[in-house]
């Protein structure tokens, strides 16, 4: 997969309020793939936080 296939992943994974698989993927984007955080990746998991009631988190 390419860092635009994570974005897409991650964005799924918020529509659907999926916080843990969410996050599994963006630490295998950099740990498992070498590739870059896009800014986009960041905020899909900050939208996922958010929405999860974990703004903490989120900032």
């Amino acid at each position: 997969p390419d860092q635009a296939t994570f974005v897409c992943v991650l964005a799924a994974c918020s529509h659907a309020g999926l916080l843990e698989v969410a996050y599994e993927n963006f630490c295998s984007i950099t740990v498992n793939y070498g590739l870059s955080l896009l800014e986009d990746h960041c905020r899909c998991m900050v939208d996922l936080l958010g929405c999860s009631g974990q703004q903490e988190e989120a900032d």
